[in-house]
């Protein structure tokens, strides 16, 4: 289900203005309900939480926690736009000046893509067995550079896309209606906004 940008974009804000406003977890639940189907995403952000309110907790520094929850908070809300928000409805509503947040949107799932395909070759060759043989530094060099040589391969086919390819009137695109999932995914971060303002005990 995607959502247009016209409702989405205000939702989306409403969501970062309670986290900034408020220290309630009520922002970084809505937005890990979003992603609930990421595994990983989530198994990373629960160990994130759970460190960060270990270690503040023993160093008596607890008060900082909300920082932890404000960061993750946005962190999700441009996981959600990458997932859930509708592009045509985003550059329909800001025309070119959209492309340039519409490439960065596009720019995570081909990074996931070009990690896992790194990922799985390092395993096909056996690199992994390195970091069992207890040689580390071999292993990150082996993983690493691959990682860097595709982003940026990735970042200048981004770039020649927006320098040729989609740089112009977009006069093609055409702007329909909110539908009734947009007004919902609306009032969802209405009720967000409004719970986060309950006090937190």
């Amino acid at each position: 289900m995607k959502f247009g940008a016209e409702l989405g974009i205000p939702t989306g804000l409403m969501i970062a203005l309670s986290a900034a406003l408020t220290v309630s977890p009520a922002p970084l639940l809505s937005t890990m309900v979003l992603l609930i189907g990421r595994k990983r995403i989530m198994g990373a952000e629960l160990s994130v939480v759970g460190v960060s309110a270990l270690a503040l907790r023993l160093s008596g520094h607890f008060s900082l926690f909300p920082y932890t929850e404000r960061t993750l908070t946005y962190v999700n809300l441009y996981l959600v736009a990458g997932e859930y928000l509708d592009r045509r409805s985003l550059l329909g509503l800001a025309g070119r000046r959209a492309l340039p947040l519409v490439l960065a949107l596009n720019y995570f799932p081909l990074f996931l893509s070009v990690s896992s395909r790194v990922a799985f070759y390092a395993r096909t060759r056996g690199i992994t067995a390195d970091l069992r043989r207890g040689k580390p530094i071999f292993f990150l060099r082996s993983i690493a550079l691959p990682v860097i040589v595709e982003t940026v391969r990735v970042a200048e086919n981004l770039y020649m896309a927006y320098s040729l390819k989609l740089y112009g009137g977009l006069r093609g695109i055409s702007r329909s209606a909110p539908s009734r999932s947009d007004w919902l995914f609306l009032l969802y971060g209405v009720a967000v906004l409004c719970s986060s303002f309950i006090p937190r005990f």
